[in-house]
């Protein structure tokens, strides 16, 4: 078995697991909702990443520019 397929597969269990998890009954509205709602908390999650991200980029940058006005002067 491929590894895109293993990975494929895991993705589909690991959704109808968080899906049982969650509540959810075994009705396409109530799978659609849960999917829905994944896609939202994995986006949420991938903005706090991407400010976290940006934030550490911002404050390196100023550590940058103290060392180097202390190298200046």
């Amino acid at each position: 078995m491929r590894f895109r397929t293993m990975l494929g597969l895991a993705a589909v269990g690991g959704f109808l697991y968080w899906h049982k998890k969650r509540g959810g009954a075994w009705t396409a509205a109530s799978i659609q909702d849960s999917a829905r709602d994944l896609f939202k908390q994995l986006a949420d999650t991938a903005k706090r990443a991407e400010a976290s991200a940006s934030d550490a980029l911002d404050e390196a940058g100023k550590k940058v520019d103290r060392a180097t006005a202390r190298i200046r002067h």
